[in-house]
């Protein structure tokens, strides 16, 4: 907070870089599911991305409570 009481905050704008090379014919087919996962992100729209972010989060507490229950001496 600043001294007149104000939130300080700040803002961050990200930057795309891309880097393009030649493959093989066999860097392409070993790289081939990658490349398409990378294809699919790119994409989303920036929505839909958090939305997914926001999910794994929220399958990961879950996760969590779980093994913590587990640990417990509880049943999942």
């Amino acid at each position: 907070m600043h001294d007149d009481g104000e939130t300080a905050w700040t803002e961050y704008t990200a930057d795309e870089a891309y880097t393009i090379r030649d493959l093989t014919e066999q860097e392409a087919i070993e790289q081939a599911d990658s490349i398409w996962l990378d294809c699919l992100q790119a994409s989303k729209t920036d929505s839909q991305r958090l939305a997914e972010l926001e999910a794994s989060s929220l399958d990961q507490d879950e996760a969590l409570a779980e093994i913590y229950q587990l640990l417990a001496g509880g049943e999942a």
